[in-house]
């Protein structure tokens, strides 16, 4: 997750990456502040990409931050 000022206004951006090849398979932005449905959204995309590809092995690597050890999140 990063966070940035465009004109004033805070946007939080999480993107997830495949560290093999770079490709960014999963992303979301929201311009509130600690938004969660952030990392949420992105974490749909990944798990429908591997819908996709279900002999894909996935290994979700994080900062641990309290987002990642959430309840919400980890059902998902």
């Amino acid at each position: 997750m990063t966070a940035f000022y465009i004109k004033g206004v805070y946007h939080e951006l999480t993107l997830y990456m495949d560290l093999y090849n770079s490709e960014l398979i999963g992303h979301s932005l929201s311009s509130k502040r600690g938004n969660p449905k952030t990392y949420y959204e992105g974490l749909k995309q990944v798990l429908d990409k591997k819908k996709e590809h279900p002999r894909l092995d996935i290994i979700l690597h994080s900062d641990q931050g309290s987002v990642y050890l959430s309840k919400r999140f980890n059902e998902l």
